[in-house]
């Protein structure tokens, strides 16, 4: 564990980013070797809704990960609740082990859904807080990391790729919009007013966060719920790879409490490449 609880960049760069990547690796891995097994319902989580075994089971290769690495940790995950590793905890991480599971439902061998991960620098943190972003890809086996100051990266085998967002400023009717339509209330929020754009929904918060990254999409739309584990994997990648996530009043959320912003309330919010479709975005939206 690091001196005084402290974690340097370096030391998340050299010592703790091979070991988490390695456990997405094995995710990656492990849904192969179990097949249509993941789909096994085990039990119900947290929000009343049934876990599958693939969510569970690639939560448990992340959260053995963070005990390898020793810094003492509250993890907020989907299918495990609140889970303290390593002593009084000075973290704060986020799991989601299966970003996508009514993608992963439908085909569970070829769907684009995975499992999304962040570690914050403490246990009552801002966005702006997140130290490490990580979504992985279940169709390819491609991982998506980001470093605070470091930037933003595509993990193919052991070739780390730089990736940035389109940096798109204006809104036309080609920009690549995806909506969370998964919530209901998006539906009202964004897809019943921008019905002359282009508009996709990936049935995956991952998948939509990865692409707005990685420069497939320009804009995502979602809104806050279930805890905010999947913005909270998402914020940090977004940031580095030259994005924006903004309120509908155009503020960044970096500004905002992990715990309290949003916990209990569909809040929306406008993920983009750059701030300038961001507030173009918003003007359409409010007419």
């Amino acid at each position: 564990m690091p001196k005084d609880n402290q974690i340097k960049i370096k030391e998340l760069e050299t010592i703790f980013l091979p070991i988490i990547l390695a456990a997405f690796r094995k995710i990656y891995e492990h849904k192969a070797v179990i097949g249509i097994l993941g789909l096994d319902g085990i039990r119900k989580n947290q929000f009343g809704e049934t876990t599958l075994r693939m969510d569970f089971e690639a939560e448990e290769i992340v959260l053995e990960s963070l005990r390898k690495f020793s810094i003492p940790t509250l993890v907020h995950s989907e299918e495990h609740g609140k889970v303290k590793l390593n002593g009084t905890p000075s973290f704060l991480a986020t799991i989601d082990g299966l970003d996508g599971s009514s993608a992963y439902k439908k085909n569970f061998r070829q769907a684009r859904c995975g499992t999304m991960f962040s570690l914050f620098s403490n246990t009552k943190p801002m966005y702006e807080d997140s130290l490490i972003s990580i979504s992985s890809d279940f169709s390819n086996g491609n991982i998506y990391w980001a470093l605070k100051g470091k930037g933003a990266f595509k993990q193919i085998g052991k070739e780390a790729l730089p990736i940035k967002t389109t940096d798109k400023k204006a809104l036309n009717e080609n920009t690549f919009i995806y909506v969370d339509e998964g919530v209901e209330v998006n539906k009202e929020y964004f897809s019943k007013r921008i019905t002359n754009f282009n508009i996709h929904h990936a049935l995956s918060s991952a998948v939509h966060w990865i692409d707005l990254a990685s420069g497939k999409a320009d804009i995502v739309a979602e809104c806050t719920r279930k805890g905010n584990l999947e913005i909270s994997c998402a914020y940090r990648l977004i940031r580095e790879a030259g994005g924006v996530i903004v309120t509908m009043d155009k503020e960044d959320i970096g500004s905002k409490q992990f715990l309290s912003f949003g916990q209990n309330e569909h809040i929306p919010l406008v993920g983009a490449a750059s701030k300038n479709l961001a507030l173009s975005f918003l003007k359409y939206i409010k007419g």
